[in-house]
């Protein structure tokens, strides 16, 4: 009987150390760690011609340890960008700034990672010309965010935590004539060939008769 009390009292003991040492492993696993801030990166862009849209893409921006830079993870691979606002702008020398869309925050946030802006008139890019992408990024203080794979990275309490990126110059430029434009171009320009040859003929007519 009393092998048997024992027994069940050690299994019990066991079974508690267990659940105390799971509990334990768990909590280490997801304790905030480090000094985490922001990189924003708004992105490298081609040119394009005026009328199409640009995709301003803010997922080369990163949240990283200070202390160990190669934890870096992109915003885009986080699970929550609640704690996190984004806002981008435009610039057509890199130095005074436009604001093109609002905040992007909370819930919200996730929505401006990824934005498409139109040109043309009534719009930022309303003309031909070089113009320059920024975008300004933070994350709140003191905010434990969970990384992929795990774990946690907390933000504290420095200018860390905002952050803002400027991309280098790109062109937007007038569209090219559509091929339809130069069929319609075709019968001018035969015109004028025909005229060409027709002033060469009288010419050479003219100096055989002279």
């Amino acid at each position: 009987m009393f092998l048997k009390l024992s027994l069940k009292a050690l299994s019990t003991f066991a079974l508690g150390a267990a659940i105390a040492t799971a509990a334990s492993t768990s909590t280490q696993a997801t304790a905030p760690s480090g000094n985490w801030n922001v990189d924003a990166d708004p992105g490298t862009y081609t040119p394009v011609v005026l009328g199409q849209s640009i995709t301003l893409n803010g997922c080369s921006s990163t949240f990283y340890n200070a202390a160990n830079t190669n934890q870096s993870y992109s915003i885009c691979d986080l699970a929550s960008l609640s704690d996190f606002t984004l806002r981008w702008k435009a610039s057509t020398n890199g130095t005074t700034w436009t604001w093109v869309t609002s905040t992007f925050s909370s819930n919200n946030t996730i929505n401006g990672k990824i934005v498409t802006l139109a040109t043309g008139a009534g719009t930022f890019f309303t003309a031909p010309g070089t113009y320059y992408i920024g975008l300004y990024l933070t994350v709140k203080n003191n905010k434990s965010i969970l990384l992929p794979g795990g774990g946690t990275g907390y933000s504290n309490t420095d200018q860390g935590n905002k952050n803002t990126g400027t991309s280098q110059g790109f062109s937007v430029a007038n569209p090219v004539p559509e091929p339809a434009l130069a069929l319609l171009l075709l019968p001018a320009l035969a015109y004028i060939r025909r005229r060409e040859r027709r002033s060469h003929v009288v010419r050479s007519l003219r100096v055989a008769n002279s």
